[in-house]
Order: structure tokens, then sequence, then C-alpha cells
């Protein structure tokens, strides 16, 4: 009798478990969205999903100006996310430069923002991380960095 009731507890619990695997899967999988990428008011990506080797954008260098904006902005973000964008350096060993909350509008990086960002460097690569909102949600989905894209100076 005994060994019949742990049987059926070890299925309960391998029931839970998947179920739970299955549910914070549908949360991760929500959570990743493609991105517009625009530079002055011209697409330069249109609905991006992650692909480093395709999401690659180069701006000149005497676009630099105060009034120059890099837009970047999720298609149909999910309002259930916290989401931040970030930009890093590509190949240093520090890497976070600097990042930005997404609240229902493109995130907006002034080209005195990027000249200050780009200083030293030639490349800037920009991620994004999802969070839930939930606390209890956030407290168990594993949260990836996402490419959206790299920008180059030439």
């Amino acid at each position: 009798m005994q060994l019949a009731n742990s049987t059926a507890h070890h299925n309960g619990m391998n029931k839970y478990f998947l179920i739970l695997l299955f549910t914070l899967g549908t949360f991760m999988a929500q959570a990743q969205t493609g991105w517009t990428v625009s530079y002055q008011k011209k697409a330069l990506l249109k609905n991006a999903a992650e692909d480093k080797t395709k999401n690659v954008v180069s701006i000149k260098t005497s676009t630099l100006k105060s009034t120059a904006l890099l837009q970047l902005q999720p298609v149909d973000a999910d309002t259930a996310y916290t989401i931040t964008v970030e930009a890093e350096a590509v190949n240093e060993e520090f890497t976070g430069l600097k990042s930005w909350e997404y609240k229902g509008k493109a995130v907006s990086i002034s080209g005195a923002e990027l000249k200050t960002l780009f200083t030293g460097r030639k490349k800037l690569a920009f991620y994004y991380t999802a969070i839930p909102k939930d606390p209890n949600l956030a407290a168990v989905v594993r949260v990836r960095k996402v490419h959206i894209c790299t920008v180059s100076l030439k």
C-alpha cells in the first residue's frame, strides 16, 4: 500500500513538473519578439528576429549629430513583461555600457548619446531582456539576452 502511494505521488510530481516547464517555455516564447530598427526616421531592419549575422547595420560617423535618433521598437511587445534594451561594446571585456527600459514607445537614442557610446569603438551590440512583471513568475524564469542588432560606424 505504501509503495502504491509513493508511486502515485511520484507520478503527480512528474506531471506538475512537466506543466511547470511547459508554462515557463510558453512565457519565454511569448517574451521573444521581433524589432524594428530605425535611424534618422529610416527603417534599417523590420521585424528582425534574433540573428547576429543578419542584424548588422552601418551608420556614418558624420551623421552622429544631436538631432539624429536611433530607434528600437519591439513588434507586438507583451505588456506582461518588463523589457530592457542594453548597449554593449563588441569584443571588449567589460561590455555593459547603458540600458533603457521600454515603456510602450520606441527606445530612442540620440546621435549625441550614440557618439558618446561609440567613443573608442567601431561597433555596438544591442540586446534585450524580458522579465515577467509578476514577481512569482520572475523568480522562476531564466533570463537571457536576445540580440536585436549590431550597429557599426563607417
